[in-house]
């Protein structure tokens, strides 16, 4: 944190005109994040001053049409690419199941969620516009 308040009035032109900007190769990450849910309220960063996005959780799209079910339910023919989580606060872990057409859960992703059969796991396609459901 800086030590004293940066007054944006004494900064040079050059520098004001960028604040709440994101650099060019970072603009393709703020779409993903603005396609999610999250959008800029006004905040910037206190280091790069580059913009704050933000996002209630329910609406935060990945967050709002994930799915709990039974790890069972998932080891048949899965939509690609799906995000695919443990659920477990402290040993959290998750993967990216995104082979080609015919996807399922084997036992070497069941091994890195550090889940069995028997448990039940989040689960949400990455691509929001395919809404094809496991139920």
């Amino acid at each position: 944190m800086p030590a004293y308040p940066i007054y944006i009035s004494l900064l040079p032109e050059a520098a004001r005109g960028v604040i709440g900007q994101v650099h060019p190769n970072t603009a393709p990450a703020r779409a993903i994040l603005e396609k999610e849910g999250f959008s800029w309220r006004g905040s910037v960063d206190i280091f790069d001053a580059g913009p704050v996005l933000e996002a209630d959780t329910d609406q935060i799209r990945a967050v709002r049409d994930s799915q709990r079910l039974p790890v069972r339910q998932l080891m048949g023919d899965l939509p690609a690419p799906t995000l695919v989580a443990n659920g477990q606060f402290d040993n959290f872990r998750a993967l990216l199941v995104a082979h080609e057409e015919q996807v399922s859960l084997d036992s070497a992703a069941l091994d890195a969620l550090q889940v069995s059969e028997t448990d039940r796991v989040y689960t949400v396609t990455l691509n929001p516009e395919d809404n094809r459901s496991w139920r």
